[in-house]
């Protein structure tokens, strides 16, 4: 299987797999599960070829739970880290900071980092289930990187290495091409336009 015959298959479940290393780049793996229950390794190219393989035995599903994502607000004050350090060396030496301390209800973190609201996001991964890949997209200049474009609009893409503790590793995605275009220019090319 060629990437140009993903063409019209559609995504069934996409398998993640994140290795987080503290001392340089996070590694991720990306796994589609198509139609038929095919497990291909995301495309590498537009002339790659697309190889059957199982995802890792740790990866996750994205798809597994599509409840809303919470987002934990903390900080309320906005201080900077340099204040909310100083508030909490402060609270934490004083005689009352220590006597809590000695009897266990000193505090373990500041108390400005301790969530005060909750919010919850849309799992946008919802939109990606049971999508027919329409296209894929890709930059002369970058042979390695494409985009499937969905029949829904979306794109999403791979990153397999990234800082550590930028969460940028894994799945990116776009909900459409025009904040695609916005984000990466216009300077792509579509496989379905120059392959035989």
């Amino acid at each position: 299987m060629h990437t140009k015959d993903l063409i019209g298959r559609c995504i069934q479940d996409i398998h993640q797999h994140v290795c987080t290393r503290t001392d340089g780049l996070d590694e991720a793996s990306l796994h589609l599960t198509l139609d038929g229950g095919k497990i291909i390794h995301f495309p590498w190219g537009p002339e790659s070829l697309v190889h059957e393989e199982k995802p890792p035995q740790d990866a996750k599903s994205l798809f597994s739970d599509l409840s809303d994502i919470p987002v934990w607000h903390v900080n309320p004050q906005q201080k900077t880290v340099e204040e909310v350090s100083e508030a909490y060396k402060k609270r934490t030496s004083s005689f009352w900071g220590q006597l809590k301390s000695m009897v266990g209800l000193g505090e373990k973190m500041p108390r400005e980092y301790l969530p005060f609201r909750v919010e919850y996001e849309e799992n946008r991964c919802q939109y990606l289930q049971e999508q027919e890949i329409k296209d894929y997209l890709y930059f002369e200049d970058d042979f390695f990187e494409g985009y499937l474009e969905l029949e829904n609009g979306y794109i999403i893409t791979f990153v397999i290495m990234a800082p550590h503790g930028t969460g940028h590793a894994g799945l990116r995605f776009y909900e459409s091409l025009e904040i695609f275009e916005a984000c990466c220019g216009r300077e792509y090319r579509r496989l379905s336009e120059t392959a035989p």
